[in-house]
């Protein structure tokens, strides 16, 4: 497989997962982890990252541990420098938010 056809699965992908078993929509976890809506649209359009008091809210609501989203975020930022790319996806967050 090329470089450029690699499929890079972000935490947002594992998020959205979870939310449907659950039963929540995004609005729905932005309420119940007290933040915009806007934040939790960007992470699962990997875009944007999921930073540690986040992760610490979603351990709270899924109950899912918190260090599972944190090695989540950091094989993806790992994954997106090997293949170029996290300076842009990082570049394009920070303008949004």
């Amino acid at each position: 497989m090329e470089d450029k056809e690699k499929k890079i699965i972000c935490p947002g992908d594992t998020l959205m997962v979870i939310m449907e078993n659950n039963g929540l929509s995004k609005q729905d976890l932005a309420d119940k982890t007290g933040v915009k809506y806007d934040y939790v649209e960007a992470i699962c359009q990997g875009v944007g990252p999921i930073r540690s008091f986040y992760a610490k809210k979603l351990e709270e609501v899924l109950h899912v541990d918190s260090q599972f989203w944190m090695n989540l975020q950091s094989l993806y930022e790992n994954e997106l420098k090997i293949y170029g790319k996290f300076a842009k996806q990082q570049e394009a967050f920070d303008e949004e938010i």
